[in-house]
């Protein structure tokens, strides 16, 4: 590839685009295109550089909600109001301060998943590099959480990828840049829809330790926990708490294989165990909100009071650092 660059020019291999949105609830959004090949996802920059659709050799893989992209101007911070402006996506970030049900905790109200997918990135920057004639694209973002008074988280996130190839990671640095403790709720809300969610899909998650129903609801689904049937009108959404063993580095992985659409695709996905030990299954399968989410996380999806109540909270130190990996890895069959 190195020569190829060399004698036709890098710019001819990719695409970066910057844009504002200008209609409706997405007025005053600014957004980043990237097209890599057989990679091509949205970055949504005023949603703390969230990636909304991707698509993987014209297939879109992500779960895109009647919502679509919604400014975060209109972010509701009452109790389940986050719903109203999630627009599904590839990758919500949900978190810091507060991440599941909406709770209280130390006189402050937390709405459903806190406020960090409705915060804008700052500091942007896209650049390429050129590693041993390999072309590589990485776009970086400082997302920062903060209250007088109160919590100032800095999140600085990461996305690389290699043009033409089929796969990306995406590296987190969060900081307590307080001057006291702070409680860390993360959940990476990565979200899958139709054509790659159909009754034909599979779900692996390889070394898994136990599984957990949130409720009823998933307590009666608990025996086909791995199964997308035909949507159906009314049925309510599941929820399910994995806990996964991880390998010698630290790594745990689920994968999803597809064997309907065209082309056939599997993807995996591999996080970083020691600072995400969860994996949440969120499965929806009403007519038009045909959907699972798998979701590495820090917590039980029960908000912060709970994870205090219970002995989990994960606490940063002032100045103290947590560092989060997911590598997506993409597959033709």
């Amino acid at each position: 590839m190195k020569n190829v660059i060399d004698l036709y020019g890098e710019r001819q291999l990719f695409e970066v685009r910057r844009y504002m949105l200008t209609e409706g609830k997405a007025n005053g959004v600014n957004c980043i295109d990237v097209d890599l090949g057989n990679l091509t996802f949205t970055l949504v920059a005023d949603r703390g550089l969230d990636i909304q659709g991707l698509k993987f050799c014209g297939t879109q893989v992500a779960f895109i909600s009647k919502n679509g992209i919604v400014s975060p101007s209109y972010y509701n911070p009452e109790t389940y109001g986050w719903l109203d402006s999630f627009g599904g996506g590839f990758l919500t970030t949900c978190g810091l301060a507060s991440a599941g049900g909406p709770c209280e905790y130390e006189g402050i109200k937390h709405g459903l998943h806190g406020r960090f997918s409705h915060i804008p990135a700052e500091n942007i920057s896209v650049r390429r590099e050129n590693r041993s004639g390999d072309l590589y694209v990485i776009i970086e973002g400082l997302v920062r959480e903060s209250r007088l008074m109160g919590c100032d988280y800095e999140l600085h996130r990461k996305i690389e990828a290699k043009v033409g190839g089929d796969s990306f990671t995406l590296n987190d640095r969060i900081v307590n840049a307080s001057d006291t403790p702070q409680p860390l709720m993360l959940l990476y809300h990565i979200n899958f829809g139709y054509p790659f969610i159909c009754p034909d899909t599979e779900l692996e998650i390889p070394g898994s330790l136990s599984i957990e129903p949130f409720d009823k609801n998933a307590e009666e689904g608990l025996s086909t926990w791995d199964v997308y049937p035909l949507p159906k009108a009314g049925i309510p959404e599941q929820v399910f708490l994995h806990k996964v063993k991880k390998d010698k580095n630290g790594i745990s992985t689920f994968t999803l294989k597809n064997n309907v659409t065209s082309p056939k695709m599997r993807l995996d996905v591999r996080y970083s165990a020691d600072s995400l030990p969860y994996l949440t299954q969120w499965k929806s399968l009403r007519p038009g909100e045909y959907v699972t989410a798998l979701e590495p996380c820090n917590n039980h999806v029960k908000g912060v009071a709970w994870e205090k109540e219970n002995g989990n909270l994960r606490m940063l130190k002032p100045g103290e650092e947590e560092h989060m990996m997911v590598e997506f890895c993409f597959t033709k069959k």
